[in-house]
């Protein structure tokens, strides 16, 4: 009987102990899913930033992006997600800071502003710099620092300018789209800001050359003339850029006036990238314009446009490159390389296989010679 007793115990032990494990385990698995979920109230968003503060090294960018995942019309969360902004964990705070941005909340731009300014700043020289920091706490900052700035601009926020392009850390990997959000207000500040180091130069130039605003184009064409060599590319870019998408007819053909007259320049990179811009805006308007001078250009210029073209063929490109062949078989009969790389372009562009003159010593070297090689 004692014997029978003791098995009774320990099956009951053995059976408790399971019933344990296998609520443990169905704890896990919903916490597991539910950790999985985004935030659906206060309460889900708060547990989730509680865990994020516990959270190890390696969890912590999983468990931002969770806290960050919501919809733009999470109206609900929005006084819990500016509460975490004064959160001590600097995850809870970035996290915080991206759902923001997605639900808009413009009245929380200068909190994040403080919160930006209060973050350590790379001061960078030049591109090699940035190695001398570690990179995994350069990397932690970054991803705060970036998040916020893009929150900021998002938002709208002009205020945090100065703020941001004082930044080297952003400013000198900053696709110039980001800032040219702020239309043509913002170029007066990055050009007067651009001489006060490496990176809010390069920053200076990433932001002219992205910049789509019509308003700005006295600015533009003031660059254009101007006597910064890298400025003034840049804003033939955007000028360019402008030109191709303008409704209005009077600008286009102002900007196409503003880029040809640089045909003439004495500055090898200014005419590649206004035979560049102008073949962007159209070829078909403004094609022979562009040949009367392309054909006797620099080969090395002649080289540059036809791969941009080929990076990024424009509508109507066909009867430039055909004629380009043409001329370029009178005038150049002994050098094939850029009339064979025209033919490519077209064929790549329209299938149809243009023959040139020298496209029988391709076909000894190359079984296709309309191959990419």
């Amino acid at each position: 009987m004692k014997y029978f007793l003791r098995n009774i115990a320990l099956a009951l032990t053995a059976f408790l102990s399971l019933v344990s494990f296998m609520s443990a385990a169905d704890k896990n698995r919903d916490a597991l899913f539910v950790s999985h979920m985004p935030p659906k109230s206060a309460t889900e968003a708060r547990a989730l930033a509680e865990g994020l503060r516990k959270a190890d090294d390696e969890s912590k960018p999983q468990l931002i992006d969770m806290l960050a995942d919501v919809s733009s019309g999470s109206v609900h969360l929005q006084e819990v997600y500016r509460e975490l902004l004064d959160d001590r964990d600097d995850g809870v705070q970035e996290a915080a800071i991206r759902a923001i941005g997605k639900m808009k909340l413009k009245d929380a731009a200068p909190k994040i502003r403080r919160l930006l300014s209060k973050r350590k700043r790379y001061k960078l020289k030049d591109p090699q710099d940035i190695y001398k920091y570690k990179e995994k706490s350069l990397l932690a900052d970054l991803n705060y620092n970036d998040y916020a700035i893009w929150t900021l601009i998002d938002l709208g926020d002009f205020d945090s300018i100065d703020e941001i392009i004082s930044r080297d850390e952003f400013m000198s990997a900053m696709p110039g789209s980001y800032l040219a959000k702020f239309g043509a207000k913002v170029l007066p500040k990055v050009i007067e800001n651009a001489n006060k180091g490496w990176a809010q130069r390069v920053g200076a130039n990433s932001t002219i050359s992205r910049m789509r605003d019509e308003a700005a184009l006295p600015t533009l064409i003031g660059l254009l003339s101007g006597p910064d060599l890298d400025f003034a590319i840049s804003a033939e870019e955007a000028l360019a850029e402008i030109g191709k998408a303008t409704k209005s007819e009077a600008t286009r053909k102002d900007i196409a006036a503003q880029l040809e007259n640089r045909f003439a320049s004495g500055n090898v990179r200014l005419r590649t990238y206004a035979y560049r811009g102008l073949l962007n805006i159209s070829p078909s308007e403004y094609g022979l314009r562009i040949l009367k001078a392309f054909s006797t250009e620099e080969r090395e210029v002649q080289r540059l446009v036809l791969y941009s073209i080929w990076k990024n063929p424009p509508a109507g490109i066909e009867p430039f490159l055909e004629q380009f062949i043409k001329d370029d078989e009178r005038r150049n009969p002994n050098e094939q390389t850029l009339r064979a790389d025209a033919a490519r372009i077209l064929f790549k562009a329209t299938g149809r296989k243009v023959s040139y003159m020298g496209i029988e010593d391709e076909r000894k070297k190359f079984k296709n010679p309309y191959d990419d090689k």
